[in-house]
């Protein structure tokens, strides 16, 4: 009787590891497909990096993404705009172009250093569509093609989004709980998206880092540089 019930437990213990391990298995590659889909690096036909697709995911975990908010006075587009030129200037940023198409506005600044070129992509719409975003990696491709056709550099792209009104895709893609990773620095590509949200409370949003080590010090320079050119304190930081 003993032998028969220790036989049955091993059935039942052997059944139940091999459901736990079959579980595990499926819940490891789906979120590593998951996560390389959400942080894949992205061309498009022309071989010429998308900056503005697949920037962050929605993050179902707050651990990974507690975002960062400074609360930034309530100005018009072309002051905020004027600002930037004024600090790209100093900085000895290139003033590459203006842009626009439909209800989406950009300029682009970039300089090239010994280690890599740096790119600041300012973008300006009514509100948030992937349509809008997808208008300005049309833009980031023109200029790529005008000034970096050949460019073998490692590249550092800030993305400021000047947006005038909050909608549901906004904060699903960008401002609730999300996180950016630096997945494409596998191809030496670094970016760093920035939300100036202008309604209800003005606030400046700069996304965390999701990875705690792949791709930081791209990251905390970018950070850093994006706060100078802004005029942002880190003392105002919250989380």
């Amino acid at each position: 009787m003993n032998a028969n019930i220790w036989k049955i437990c091993d059935y039942i213990f052997g059944g139940c590891f091999v459901v736990v391990e079959v579980v595990w298995c499926y819940y490891d590659l789906y979120y590593k497909w998951y996560y390389n889909e959400a942080f894949r690096y992205t061309e498009g036909p022309d071989h010429i990096w998308k900056p503005f697709s697949n920037i962050a995911e929605y993050s179902r975990n707050p651990q990974f993404a507690s975002p960062y908010y400074y609360y930034y006075y309530r100005v018009p587009f072309e002051e905020i705009k004027n600002k930037i030129e004024q600090e790209c200037t100093s900085q000895q940023y290139i003033f590459a172009g203006a842009y626009s198409k439909k209800e989406v506005h950009s300029i682009i600044y970039w300089k090239k250093t010994e280690k890599s070129v740096e790119i600041l992509q300012l973008g300006q719409m009514q509100k948030y569509s992937e349509e809008n975003m997808q208008i300005l990696n049309e833009f980031f491709a023109h200029f790529w093609k005008q000034e970096l056709s050949a460019e073998k550099q490692k590249v550092k792209v800030i993305a400021i989004l000047c947006i005038e009104n909050a909608n549901r895709e906004l904060r699903r893609h960008l401002l609730s709980l999300c996180y950016v990773d630096q997945k494409d620095g596998e191809q030496g590509r670094y970016r760093l998206p920035v939300v100036i949200l202008h309604q209800e409370e003005p606030q400046v949003q700069i996304l965390p880092l999701y990875s705690k080590w792949r791709g930081k010090k791209e990251y905390d320079e970018m950070k850093e540089e994006v706060s100078s050119i802004l005029g942002l304190s880190t003392t105002r930081e919250e989380e």
